[in-house]
């Protein structure tokens, strides 16, 4: 189901069809409204320039959060290879354990 949501960032009025909720739209707009402000505070300049430098941090940060995900995503797969070989190593103790056993009978 789409959703038409009203946003203002930079002063300007949008009007933002999406399969998102409002509140999930209304909360992304907030955020570049917070970075395009603060791109201007900081270093004074036209709302254009402003909203391009916003654009360039908030890329910044998927490209970073893109990049800890897939180093997450990197440790978990070893983290299951280890607990894979581990479970192996586990069966054949067991095997051998059980082999002695029947030694001692």
């Amino acid at each position: 189901m789409q959703n038409r949501v009203s946003v203002t960032v930079g002063g300007r009025r949008y009007v933002l069809v999406t399969e998102e909720s409002e509140e999930y739209m209304r909360k992304i707009a907030a955020y570049v409204e917070e970075k395009l402000e603060e791109q201007k505070q900081t270093f004074r300049v036209s709302e254009t320039d402003g909203a391009i430098m916003a654009a360039l941090v908030i890329v910044d940060e998927l490209f970073k959060s893109r990049e800890t995900a897939s180093n997450a995503l990197n440790q978990i797969q070893g983290c299951l290879e280890d607990a894979t070989k581990a479970r192996y190593e586990v069966a054949e103790l067991k095997r051998e354990l059980s082999k002695l056993r029947n030694m001692l009978k």
